[in-house]
């Protein structure tokens, strides 16, 4: 019964979030369920923030868009999760595909003319196609994540939920 109460207590806590609960437990586990209601108390300490603030830093969103754009970090970390994983998807596909490429270009053709089987050119020019197009992906991953930086730099993109923290970049 301790440790379901305690699980209880530890859920609790980080559906609150963060250290703004103070639990204080019992010594004993109480037996009724208006014992557990009165003797766990939860205490929320005030908190002076407007209701806009969503406590996200500015210069910590510019860092993850600057370093890890392409992968939709920075939009994560700002709640935007939707299109994160729309950059996170095109990104990780177009690096996929431009090694499938890669491999098309370099290997399938040095096999092919190793066991003296055509179609060397075919599978060269389709690891080309394969490759082009996954470098146009990556790209487009990379440019995304740029413009994001620039837009968080200058106060266009905020978090989802309402502004940055007050007196941070």
């Amino acid at each position: 019964m301790k440790k379901f109460l305690f699980l209880i207590a530890v859920m609790t806590f980080v559906a609150i979030g963060k250290s703004e609960a103070i639990y204080y437990l019992p010594q004993k586990a109480p037996s009724t369920p208006s014992a557990i209601a009165t003797q766990y108390q939860v205490s929320y300490p005030i908190r002076n923030l407007p209701a806009s603030d969503t406590g996200k830093n500015q210069l910590v969103a510019a860092l993850l868009a600057y370093f890890l754009g392409a992968f939709g970090v920075h939009n994560f970390y700002l709640g935007y999760r939707k299109k994160g994983m729309q950059e996170l998807r095109l990104t990780v596909g177009g690096l996929a595909l431009s090694a499938i490429g890669g491999i098309f270009i370099f290997l399938v053709p040095l096999m092919a003319t190793s066991t003296g089987g055509g179609g060397a050119i075919f599978f060269t020019i389709l690891g080309l196609i394969i490759f082009i197009a996954g470098t146009i992906m990556t790209t487009i991953g990379a440019v995304m994540g740029f413009v994001d930086f620039i837009r968080i730099v200058i106060g266009d993109l905020k978090p989802a939920g309402g502004d940055y923290e007050k007196g941070r970049f």
